[in-house]
């Protein structure tokens, strides 16, 4: 909905994802340098990516599926809800913003899917994620008729940064063992939705606005806002980064071991070298004091 809360709500759960994936990925790709680094072996700690992570406190209970399909359904709901005017469906917009949210549910169900081994192909939870991102892109590069020049400014930027979401998660999909496709997708992830968080602001403050939304000086300005945008979601990532290189780092031997066995249960690596892990884990263990 063309809204403040029609914004702030995707803006935050966009930012929500994008530090929690940029956390994950990063967390496991020093995670297992180390573990490689310990045991002097390039099988065991290969660093693997995958669309969803497992939260630490229910390894078994695919929440971040669950997480996306509840989000996209109570967001389809608020959409339908919203778009009737004098009990007639009038507000078309809701029409494509609820279509963008269907995608993210089948994306939601596809996790769910791969988590539980139904049988699905190969892959399919990154290609439907990138699906989703491709649809968002296409709705909102067609949403803009008629509308305020900086209104089609800001969404166009959405719509772009989303196209590159899409691009990113097909290439973690074909180079798993990359960090650097992984990282692309966090960071777009963030991107997006640091900047829904922003056009709340920017479009329907609550606060009143200083922006004259024909004026292309104001558009020159709000162009400088998103490339500081760029930089903070950069920021971001790198200080995470430093966070879970000092976290990973202090990690006693035996507990990176384990940390690196859980990825392993939870289909992160081979089960050749979860095997090898546990002998690492059965080593380590004897060794400690």
């Amino acid at each position: 909905m063309g809204s403040f809360i029609g914004h702030l709500v995707p803006g935050t759960a966009f930012s929500i994802f994008g530090l929690w994936f940029a956390y994950c990925t990063l967390h496991r790709f020093f995670l297992c340098s180390r573990v490689a680094f310990m045991n002097g072996n390039k099988f065991v700690g290969k660093y693997r990516s995958t669309c969803s992570f497992t939260c630490p406190c229910c390894p078994t209970v695919p929440l971040e599926g669950i997480i996306k399909i509840l989000a996209s359904v109570l967001a389809i709901s608020g959409e339908f809800v919203t778009a009737f005017e004098g009990g007639k469906f009038e507000h078309l917009g809701n029409a494509q913003h609820m279509m963008m949210y269907f995608f993210f549910v089948i994306h939601g169900v596809a996790d769910l899917a791969v988590h539980y081994k139904a049988g699905v192909p190969p892959d399919v939870d990154y290609l439907t994620a990138a699906c989703a991102f491709f649809m968002e892109s296409l709705l909102f590069f067609t949403h803009l008729h008629g509308r305020p020049l900086m209104d089609i400014q800001v969404h166009t930027f959405v719509a772009s940064v989303a196209l590159l979401c899409g691009f990113a998660m097909l290439l973690e999909a074909s180079f798993k063992n990359s960090v650097v496709p992984a990282l692309g997708r966090a960071f777009f992830i963030l991107l997006q939705g640091t900047w829904f968080l922003q056009i709340s602001f920017l479009l329907f403050s609550p606060l009143g606005t200083y922006f004259d939304h024909n004026s292309h000086e104001h558009m020159m300005v709000v162009t400088c806002i998103f490339t500081g945008h760029v930089a903070l979601a950069l920021l971001l990532m790198v200080l995470l980064g430093i966070f879970c290189h000092r976290r990973v780092g202090n990690m006693p031997p035996t507990t990176a071991y384990h940390t690196l066995h859980s990825h392993a249960l939870s289909g992160t690596f081979s089960k050749f070298d979860s095997v090898q892990v546990k002998h690492i884990i059965a080593g380590s263990d004897e060794e400690d004091p």
